[in-house]
């Protein structure tokens, strides 16, 4: 089993939870797969630039021998206990199996993908390989 790093794994699971209200978990688990694949794709990570990263920071004070600096911590118990997003935890559950294998991609490595009631100009020269819930997903993207 392959461990994901626990960065990715939230900021992934952030990313789902914006889109997920309504997903069932097999258009979850899809899209999952399609970012992650598009991630391992990419010499740079691109989940880690979710805005909503900034959320596992916050400032504490530390006193030391009479002087005080403010630092700032990452934690995930301080995260989590001010996240009461029910489609985070689903997420989340998704972006954990699917980031240890657990869950094998349903797409076919797809890396693109888009709602079928939206056609964006990229997609108007490709085929897609899957329709799984709401969402068409694409491998090879024609120019």
């Amino acid at each position: 089993m392959q461990l994901p790093e626990l960065a990715k794994t939230l900021a992934l699971a952030l990313h789902l939870a914006r889109v997920s209200k309504s997903e069932t978990r097999s258009s979850l688990i899809a899209l999952a797969w399609a970012l992650r694949n598009r991630d391992k794709n990419r010499k740079k990570t691109i989940l880690p630039l979710v805005p909503d990263i900034a959320r596992f920071f916050y400032f504490e004070t530390i006193s030391s021998k009479g002087r005080s600096i403010t630092v700032r911590s990452w934690t995930i118990i301080a995260f989590l206990k001010r996240t009461r997003d029910e489609s985070f935890y689903r997420s989340l559950a998704v972006a954990s199996l699917v980031g240890c294998g657990e869950i094998s991609d349903p797409t076919g490595g797809s890396t693109h993908f888009h709602r079928h009631d939206d056609w964006p100009d990229w997609a108007h020269h490709s085929e897609p390989v899957a329709l799984i819930g709401n969402w068409f997903f694409y491998n090879k993207i024609k120019s």
